[in-house]
C-alpha cells in the first residue's frame, strides 16, 4: 500500500525500521531540516527529554528498569535488554523490597540510586511469586536515551527551506 501511495520502493525501509530493529537515521533526517538532535543521560526516572540537561545535577547511575506504584506494591514494569537489572536476574514484575538494606518504592528509587556511583555492586530484594530473593547488581555508566531537539543556527538556505515547510504542514 505504501508503495502505491507514495511510488517509492518502501521494502528495505520496513523490514530494517519496521520490522527490524535498526534505529531510524533521525540525525541525518533532522539536520536536513535544520534541526539538530541531542542526546544525554536521562536526570532521573521522570525525565522524559525536550530540554538540555539541569545544569550541576549529575545523573543517577543506571539500573535499566521501570519501578511503578502498583496496587500497594512498587514493581518492576520495564526491565531493559542488557541492563545491569536484567544481568542481576530482575524481572517484569518483581515487587520492589529493598536495595542494600533500605526499604525501596518507586517513589525513592532515583534518592536510593543517587547514593550510589556507576560500578559499585548493590543488593536489590524483590518478591517474585511469594519467594523473597535477592540479586547483586553492578550499576552502570547511564545511556544516553534521552533526547532534545533544537534550531541548527548553521543550517543552509535548503535546511531552513526544509524545516519551515515540514513545521507549516502540520
Amino acid at each position: 500500500m505504501a508503495r502505491s501511495v507514495t511510488g517509492l520502493e518502501l521494502e528495505d525501509f520496513f523490514d530494517r525500521f519496521v520490522r527490524g530493529t535498526a534505529d531510524l537515521p533521525l540525525q541525518g533526517l533532522l539536520k536536513a531540516a535544520g534541526v539538530i538532535l541531542h542526546l544525554r543521560p536521562a536526570n532521573d526516572s521522570k525525565d522524559t527529554g525536550g530540554k538540555p540537561a539541569k545544569r550541576g545535577k549529575s545523573p543517577p547511575p543506571w539500573f535499566g528498569a521501570t519501578l511503578a506504584a502498583n496496587g500497594g506494591a512498587s514493581r518492576f514494569g520495564v526491565v531493559h535488554s542488557g541492563s545491569p537489572a536484567e544481568r542481576a536476574g530482575l524481572a517484569p514484575g518483581d515487587e520492589a523490597v529493598a536495595l542494600d538494606g533500605l526499604r525501596l518504592t518507586a517513589e525513592n528509587l532515583d534518592r536510593r540510586l543517587r547514593d550510589h556511583h556507576a560500578g559499585e555492586t548493590v543488593t536489590m530484594t524483590v518478591f517474585r511469586d511469594h519467594r523473597l530473593m535477592r540479586h547483586r547488581v553492578t550499576l552502570g555508566v547511564p545511556p544516553d536515551d534521552t533526547c532534545y531537539l533544537a534550531v541548527d543556527a548553521d543550517a543552509d538556505n535548503d535546511a531552513c527551506r526544509e524545516r519551515a515547510s515540514w513545521l507549516a504542514s502540520g
